[in-house]
């Protein structure tokens, strides 16, 4: 016989009424009753699960979709991404699509397929080609993996990309080059002062160059505008139509879309409206899908890979409750598209109750519980842990019709009758960030790994091209990953990383030390002689890194300015030589007298922290830093509200 103590007893009983509270709650809210009944349970997310008998119910409602469109909150959503893949293998295998089109170039992607064609890794062809906020993802590689597998079959899943941007190195090495020997062959179609102005613009565009005064504007619309008439005459017959050719007229006309996107970034106005900054490139994006569907792919059934954001319908409806984030006029690709297509087209947004988001790369920041009364809310009171919910299919006085307040955008709740934005919701009740998986090299990044200051030279190019544009993230091109992937593809003696860094100091000479080449070589050079165990010399490199950059106006110094590494970078030799305590001293120390210093990027404090097993000492790292925003605020008042909303952000990411 088993004896209770009375307080257990008390307790228990505590949790009977409670669970009884919660059953009552849940019968007086018929919205939670309704989702328990309807919504679509998802067994898993696990993309590595091949048993699809709990995505069954999606057959009934997808069964007219020609496209089905998955999106994601904000590019840093690793469960979303495991998701997507699970939906993108349950719908090639069991729905009949065959064609995965990402938010990635029209052109680089057409290439990357043809390299998986000819026996190249997928893993390998997409990094030339699809943005790395999705390559260098973990939670994205068993997609690439499964594209790899399933293009050795009798039934492929072919990759092709809507972007006008372009996403990869495809474009840069590649694009040029192959544009003209397509042309090459149609010499008697094209005048040559107009292929002679194509190239000349399409090379701008790909070295980011400036942008073109008006004059030269014209040349390239008119070239551009010649030579795609050239390649398909009006009123062609669409059944003689040249297959490449319709290609290639589709690039021009996306890339002299992505011609204007980028001049306009350059030098347009700062206070443009959302729409302003986001119709262009949605307009031609949804172009590039609606001429996949019907010319590329006419009788294939599609998936497409984006943002929410890019997908949506209506956005003009949506309440944001954020003066600063206005959906007035804006016109997706996602809203275009399904204006042209109707029903034809359904669109799933992804949202989450609580966890955390951040793209690999950078440090993941903790969602905000669920309001009560929100979606996410519901769902949780509901037990939902990973569901479907339709809101195509509603009944015509169903409570998902009215307004209701929810986060498939970036996170941050918004008030829409949800239906009249998306097709579909997938809510998953703990989000976890997108991290970095295993790094992956192109053929043609292992084939030149030998040339290494070869490389360089040219990617210092491509960094000048972006400063005389004033790109704004033009800092953000370095050397520190070009030196990795040599390490990693070469594996280097300390004797050649020593004769290598004479080469790189000849070589900077030979240029005349602009600061903008000679802080990126220190800042390199500090990293290589740190790896061969020179610490004296690593602090002299470093240090003469620091001094030598700039100090800019930057739009978004966290974003666009690269001081904050260069800090980390020495912080983190400090750490090695002297410990913990130096590293947050110097750190704290310039955050507060360096007016170049704007933002403490905290990820490799808490990574390696946590690598070490002393997550705990990440407070005393937070506490140092929140007396140097206050300190910094003090001292350069015009600079104030910047250092206290990141100290906010810190604090609260803490």
């Amino acid at each position: 016989m088993t004896i209770t103590a009375p307080w257990r007893l008390a307790a228990l009983a505590l949790l009977g009424l409670n669970a009884a509270a919660v059953k009552v709650a849940h019968a007086q809210d018929p919205r939670i009753q309704w989702l328990e009944e309807h919504a679509v349970p998802i067994r898993t997310i696990d993309p590595c699960d091949g048993d699809f008998s709990d995505l069954t119910p999606l057959k009934e409602v997808l069964a007219d979709a020609r496209i089905v469109q998955l999106g994601e909150q904000s590019h840093g959503d690793g469960a979303t991404f495991h998701a997507k893949t699970r939906l993108v293998k349950f719908l090639h295998q069991e729905m009949g699509f065959d064609v995965l089109a990402f938010e990635s170039g029209l052109y680089d992607c057409h290439r990357a397929w043809q390299r998986i064609g000819a026996g190249v890794d997928a893993d390998s062809a997409c990094a030339m080609a699809i943005f790395p906020i999705w390559t260098t993802s973990k939670q994205v590689r068993p997609l690439l993996d499964y594209l790899g597998a399933a293009a050795r079959t009798d039934r492929p899943l072919e990759l092709c990309g809507f972007d006008c941007q372009f996403s990869g190195s495809n474009s840069r090495e590649h694009f040029v080059a192959e544009l003209n020997q397509f042309l090459d062959g149609r010499t008697h179609e094209i005048d040559p002062a107009e292929r002679q102005a194509l190239s000349s613009f399409v090379t701008s565009l790909v070295d980011d160059a400036a942008a073109p005064d008006e004059g030269r504007r014209k040349e390239w619309e008119r070239a551009v505008k010649s030579v795609s008439a050239a390649l398909i005459p009006d009123g062609a017959d669409p059944a003689k139509i040249d297959p490449d050719a319709d290609f290639w007229r589709q690039v021009l006309k996306s890339t002299w879309a992505f011609g204007r996107l980028t001049w306009t970034s350059q030098g347009g106005r700062q206070d443009r409206t959302m729409a302003e900054r986001f119709n262009p490139r949605d307009a031609q994006m949804a172009r590039n899908l609606l001429w996949l569907a019907a010319q590329r792919y006419p009788d294939r059934k599609i998936i497409v890979w984006a943002a929410t954001m890019h997908l949506a319908r209506n956005p003009h409806l949506i309440e944001t409750g954020d003066p600063d984030l206005d959906y007035t006029g804006a016109e997706p690709m996602g809203h275009l598209v399904s204006q042209a297509l109707g029903k034809k087209v359904y669109t799933i947004g992804f949202t989450a109750c609580d966890g955390a988001a951040g793209v690999a790369w950078a440090e993941p920041w903790t969602l905000p519980p669920a309001a009560e009364g929100t979606f996410e809310h519901l769902c949780a009171q509901a037990d939902l842990k990973n569901a479907f919910i339709d809101l195509r299919h509603l009944g015509k006085d169903c409570w998902l019709r009215e307004p209701l307040t929810a986060r498939p955008l970036g996170y941050q709740p918004m008030t829409a009758r949800w239906p009249q934005i998306l097709d579909g919701m997938i809510f998953t009740r703990t989000m976890y960030p997108s991290t970095l998986g295993p790094k992956i090299y192109s053929e043609e990044e292992k084939a030149r790994a030998g040339s290494f200051v070869g490389g360089l030279r040219k990617e210092w190019q491509r960094a000048r091209a972006r400063l005389q544009a004033g790109q704004p993230y033009a800092d953000k091109v370095t050397f520190i990953a070009d030196y990795e992937r040599w390490v990693d593809l070469v594996s280097p003696t300390p004797e050649a990383i020593a004769s290598t860094e004479q080469r790189i100091e000849r070589w900077l000479a030979e240029e005349d030390n602009p600061p903008d080449l000679a802080w990126r070589c220190f800042s390199l050079l500090a990293r290589m002689a740190h790896d061969r165990g020179e610490t004296d010399r690593a602090m002299e490199c470093i240090d003469r890194a620091l001094a030598l950059y700039p100090s800019k106006d930057f739009a978004i110094p966290s974003k666009h300015s690269f001081f904050q590494h260069l800090v980390n970078q020495k912080a983190m030799m400090l750490w090695d030589a002297e410990g913990l305590e130096a590293a947050i001293d110097f750190a704290r120390r310039l955050l507060a007298t360096d007016e170049r210093f704007h933002y403490f990027f905290a990820h490799p404090w808490r990574e390696r922290l946590h690598a070490a097993g002393r997550a705990g000492d990440f407070k005393s790292v937070v506490e140092a830093i929140l007396t140097a925003y206050e300190q910094r605020a003090a001292r350069f008042p015009e600079h104030a509200d910047t250092a206290t909303r990141h100290a906010y952000e810190l604090e609260h990411s803490h």
